[in-house]
């Protein structure tokens, strides 16, 4: 492959991960304001933290049952 094709393709996948990162802070912190406005979550950082951790815990839940269905 061209050295500039594999340097496009680096750049884009960059640009790729740092849009995802970014996507996804900015839905953390959408749902903690909705659950927060909601009540379902108190405002306090130990509360946020824990909400963090668990939905964190169920995004891997997610992600493993996906790549073990693929493999089936």
């Amino acid at each position: 492959m061209h050295p500039e094709l594999q340097d496009e393709i680096l750049q884009l996948r960059a640009r790729s991960a740092r849009f995802a990162c970014l996507s996804y802070r900015l839905s953390d912190l959408e749902d903690v304001l909705r659950f927060i406005k909601s009540g379902l979550l108190k405002a306090t950082p130990a509360a946020i933290a824990q909400y963090r951790t668990e939905r964190l815990q169920l995004i891997n839940q997610i992600q493993a049952m996906l790549l073990a269905s693929r493999a089936a």
